[in-house]
């Protein structure tokens, strides 16, 4: 080599210089994509470092509403805990207390409340460990005024006062124990007690609730069936038992508790038994001897003087006939029931009695008369013997009135068929269409612009056919209509053998009592009826 570059060195250098080319490419494409690369890991970061932010800016969110819910979440438990209470729900038409308690009134209701709380606290106890400082609420649903007439007549009580200062006393000793009077109807203690547990069972603060008085009626049964298969539900439910329960309550298999100390386990009689009623005694006036009346004068001929003043009389004695002569003899008189105040809404009530044979016995004054006032012989003006008056009983209106048996149910007082002109009251309604039952049965109508037929009142026998019509249609208070006016009918007159069955619109009255043990007329007084 001559120090010169020949062609053979010339086409290395281009190889080179390719080479290097190449290289140079390589290293561009190299650079461009870390750049591209870079650029993407730029783009990715800012994305995840959003997402960052937005799941902490969240985080912060949630866990600041979670403090607030967990706040508020220790105050609610805080109060449910600290207000628990076990409710008692009983229908007083099925848990009736034991006489003796019931014959205690005021003092029988506190020891009645009292006992009842200890046996609902040892309950709860028995399946509650924290359950000492529950609270416990009894409510007894029950038709006080019925009641206090059952327990009357069955002679368990000597007044129905006695119920009202039992029912006062025991709402007094417990300040969250109440008897509801809910008046007459028996749907309205069952629709009270299932609408409250209804409510109730839905709160957490209510922990238990006890239903008594219920297993002698069926009707309860759907209700608590559905709780049959809620285990939380249906271990804070518990059945207080009274009379045997029916079949269907024993298939639930709810847990029952017993008080045969407090309520009674057979029902009422179904009959009032008769009642030993105190005497009123009295003095009674001295035997007179015969006195005859003056022959000028008779006492059918002559009225009393409108100057002379009215006396209160002893009882009426029969009437010897004025034409036969004899003299008018006093004979003492049988001594009279005590008067035994029935109250109704506040109203006194007073009560007579109706002998087996239908006569009527008026409720009579507890005042004693002087014998110059129970002198058959001697009425009238003192020193007067120029006039006598006639002692016979003034007839007095029939009243109307209605029948009750002993649960306090209507009954229809019977009508008789042979009186009924059912021809007469057909023609009369072809002669001058249908007509209106109240204007011709009661006599009046009240319905503006009433579109049957007045006219001429029925005859009657027309008038006794157009009642027995009016009753094939029922009341709409059947059983509780206490309206002695009400011309609708109030059970169904084929009773048991009905042969309509359930499609019978008074398939309700089939199987009850039908033996009237009281009259109750519009002024709110009531008769007894003797057996």
């Amino acid at each position: 080599m001559n120090g010169y570059a020949t062609i053979n060195d010339l086409g290395d250098v281009n190889a080179q210089l390719r080479a290097f080319k190449d290289s140079d490419e390589r290293r561009d494409a190299f650079v461009q994509d870390l750049v591209k690369r870079y650029s993407d890991l730029q783009i990715a970061h800012r994305a995840l470092v959003h997402d960052f932010e937005n799941e902490k800016q969240s985080r912060r969110t949630w866990q600041e509403r979670f403090e607030v819910v967990e706040r508020t979440t220790n105050i609610l438990q805080g109060n449910v805990n600290n207000n628990c209470f076990a409710l008692a729900l009983i229908d007083g038409d099925g848990a009736i207390f034991q006489d003796a308690l019931l014959q205690s009134a005021n003092e029988g209701g506190s020891d009645a409340a009292h006992k009842l709380h200890t046996e609902i606290k040892n309950h709860l106890q028995s399946i509650y460990a924290a359950s000492s400082s529950w609270a416990v609420c009894v409510q007894i649903f029950i038709n006080l005024e019925g009641l206090a007439k059952k327990l009357y007549s069955c002679g368990i009580v000597k007044s129905v006062t006695d119920m009202y200062a039992f029912a006062r006393a025991f709402s007094l000793n417990q300040p969250l124990f109440n008897i509801v009077d809910v008046g007459s109807g028996k749907e309205r203690a069952d629709h009270k007690i299932k609408e409250m547990l209804r409510l109730f069972i839905a709160n957490q603060q209510c922990k238990h609730v006890i239903l008594g008085g219920i297993s002698h009626d069926n009707g309860y049964l759907p209700g608590l069936d559905q709780w049959r298969y809620d285990q939380a539900t249906y271990s804070r439910i518990s059945l207080l038992e009274t009379t045997p329960s029916e079949p269907g309550f024993l298939a639930l298999n709810f847990r029952t508790m017993r008080c045969p100390s407090l309520f009674r386990s057979e029902h009422l009689p179904a009959k009032p038994m008769n009642i030993a009623l105190p005497v009123q005694t009295s003095m009674q006036p001295p035997i007179q001897p015969p006195i005859q009346p003056p022959k000028s004068q008779t006492l059918a001929t002559q009225s009393p003087l409108m100057s002379t003043p009215q006396r209160q009389m002893p009882p009426i004695l029969p009437t010897p006939p004025v034409s036969s002569g004899v003299p008018l003899v006093p004979r003492t008189p049988d001594p009279a029931p005590t008067l035994h105040p029935l109250l109704n809404n506040g109203r006194s009530k007073s009560v007579s009695s109706t002998q087996s044979n239908g006569s009527i016995t008026p409720a009579q004054s507890a005042a004693t008369p002087s014998p110059s006032e129970s002198t058959w012989a001697t009425i009238g003006n003192k020193g007067k013997t120029t006039s006598s008056y006639s002692i016979a009983p003034t007839p007095r209106r029939d009243r109307p009135f209605i029948l009750l048996n002993a649960f306090d149910q209507r009954l229809d007082v019977p009508i008789s068929k042979a009186r009924a002109s059912f021809e007469g009251l057909d023609m009369r309604i072809k002669r001058s269409g249908k007509v209106c039952n109240n204007y011709h049965i009661i006599g009046k109508c009240n319905e503006y612009g009433c579109e049957y037929d007045h006219g001429v009142r029925l005859g009657e026998g027309e008038r006794t056919a157009l009642r027995i019509k009016a009753r094939q249609k029922s009341c709409p208070d059947l059983l509780d209509c206490r309206d002695p006016h009400c011309i609708y009918g109030h059970q169904c007159v084929w009773g048991s053998s009905c042969a309509y069955g359930e499609d019978c619109f008074f398939h309700a009255t089939h199987k009850m009592d039908r033996t009237p043990v009281m009259r109750l007329f519009e002024n709110d007084e009531i008769q007894l009826i003797q057996a």
